[in-house]
């Protein structure tokens, strides 16, 4: 018998692991074609939210680094409140153009999953 309010199917363990499952799906493995390996977080960027647009000059994304302070400046600091949820997003598209790829099996299916345009091996 089901506790009230619980789905048929349901139970606190199920959705215990989909919390992780969501959690783990934070972060994924990039590698190029020289074989480096980096770690991207997807979805809302805390980073960004907090430091603005020196996470990007930090990661060398110039082209980010400039809109974000450029959009600053414009916007009198509300695009700080903006940029967090799509910042993550646009990142690995970058990367994703300019050649690297996930580096196992669950990065990529979580860019998938994301609707990122994950090239076919």
């Amino acid at each position: 018998m089901h506790g009230a309010g619980m789905k048929s199917g349901c139970s606190a363990d199920n959705l215990k692991l989909q919390r992780i499952e969501r959690w783990y799906f934070m972060k994924v493995y990039m590698k190029n074609s020289v074989g480096v390996t980096k770690q991207v977080k997807l979805g809302f960027s805390w980073t960004m939210l907090f430091f603005g647009f020196f996470v990007p000059l930090l990661r060398g994304d110039i082209k980010w680094t400039i809109l974000s302070v450029v959009l600053s400046v414009v916007t009198a600091g509300i695009s700080w409140f903006i940029l967090p949820f799509v910042y993550n997003k646009s990142y690995i598209k970058g990367l994703l153009y300019a050649g690297w790829l996930p580096a196992d099996e669950r990065s990529k299916n979580a860019l998938i999953a994301k609707g990122l345009p994950v090239p076919r091996n």
